[in-house]
Formats: structure tokens, sequence, C-alpha cells
């Protein structure tokens, strides 16, 4: 017998297609669980983002912006905001519910909150756009923020992605379940039929038993069929 067994990919085929069922209810069962997951199990989060625009006296640096941006993040306008606002949240958890980028390379960056309440989020953001100013304007001379646009109260929650996390997990179950089966298929070594013991059997086959299932009942005596001939005995 060989050390590996050839698969058959038409038979694979066959097969797969018989238990199309299962593949199906996995995909349905991992469906349901992250909708009732996503839906039940994970708090909403929303973000509230206010635009700024970063201006100076001195020449122009690409970096003016990214340099506010570090200081807008920095210990003490953190300490700041949260001595102001009483919010419940420590320094580092403020630093990381923060979240501030350029816009397109330009002199304009965005800063938003992340967090579970969406009024709490804006009224934070907007707390940002009013102590930054000052701050930047104490640290580097002959500057200044312009607020662009303050922050709105979101309506919407940024994460979790319901759809998304949904169709995620149904490609997750057909995939655990395809390679479930294609393991059970590779793994069987029973003996279906006359062309399964050519395959796996390297000795010459001398003969073969006929199917005694089919043998039936004749007048006194009882007869068989084997190769498409009848036998009476």
């Amino acid at each position: 017998m060989d050390k590996y067994k050839t698969i058959n990919f038409k038979s694979l085929v066959i097969f797969i297609l018989k238990k199309l069922w299962v593949i199906a209810l996995a995909a349905l069962i991992f469906g349901i669980a992250a909708l009732l997951i996503t839906s039940y199990a994970i708090t909403p989060m929303y973000r509230a983002t206010i635009r700024l625009y970063a201006c100076s006296e001195v020449p122009a640096s690409k970096l003016l912006a990214d340099t506010y941006i570090s200081i807008i993040e920095s210990d003490s306008v953190v300490e700041e905001l949260v001595e102001r606002g009483k919010y419940g949240y420590t320094d580092k958890q403020i630093v990381k519910m923060l979240d501030a980028k350029p816009i397109n390379n330009t002199d304009v960056f965005e800063v938003s909150f992340t967090g579970p309440m969406p009024e709490e989020c804006a009224n934070i953001a907007n707390s940002i756009a009013d102590i930054a100013p000052d701050k930047i304007s104490e640290i580097i001379e002959g500057s200044s923020v312009k607020i662009i646009d303050r922050a709105k109260t979101p309506s919407e929650p940024v994460s979790p992605n319901i759809p998304g996390d949904v169709a995620a997990a149904v490609l997750i179950g057909i995939a655990i379940s395809g390679a479930l089966l294609f393991f059970i298929f590779v793994s069987d070594t029973t003996i279906y039929s006359e062309e399964d013991i050519r395959e796996f059997c390297t000795l010459s086959i001398l003969g073969v038993l006929p199917d005694f299932n089919q043998v039936y009942q004749g007048r006194g005596n009882y007869s068989y069929s084997y190769g498409g001939r009848n036998y009476k005995k």
C-alpha cells in the first residue's frame, strides 16, 4: 500500500457536494454567533472630531502640524483635560482614546476622541479645541491654532462593524467546515468499491466474490447473478 493516498478530485467534489449542508450550517452558526456578540456583547464606540489649522509667524515648516499634534498629545494638555472635565478617565486612557493626524500633508489636522458615550466624546474633543491654542502658543512663540470645525455629537457608532463582522464570521465558518470535510475525506480509508481495492492494494487480485445480496430464490432451487450472467443450483 502506498504511503500517501492519491486524492481523486472528482470523488472529493462529489463528497463536498453531498456535505454542503454541513458547510451551510457552519456558516449559519458562525454568522448568528457573530451577530449576537457584536450586537449585545460589544460596547458601541463613538468618535467625535475637531479640525484645526496650524499657523505660525515664522517660516512655515513641513512638520508644523506634526509638532502641534505632539503638543496636543503631551502630558500637560492631557492632564489639564482630565482636571477640567472630570470625565473619569486616567491620563493613559485619554491618550489611548485620542487620535490626531494631519490632512494631506497640509497645516490642517484633525483630533478625534473615541469612547462609549457620544455626547462625552464631543465634549472632550471640544475641550481639546479650547485648551490646545493656549498651550501651543505658550510652547512655540509666534504660533497659533485656529479652530476650523468643532465636534458634533456623533449619531452612529464607528464600531463594531456588524455587517463586516458577520460576513467575516460566515467566511470563517465556511473555511473551517471545508477544511474539516477535506481532512475527513483524505483520512477515510474505508473500501467502498473494487476500484478502491485496486488503488490501495499492490498485490494481484486472484478473484472477486460475487454479491450474494443479489441471490434470489428459483423454483425449488436458488440462483444468483454475477457479471451479468445468471447461475442456478
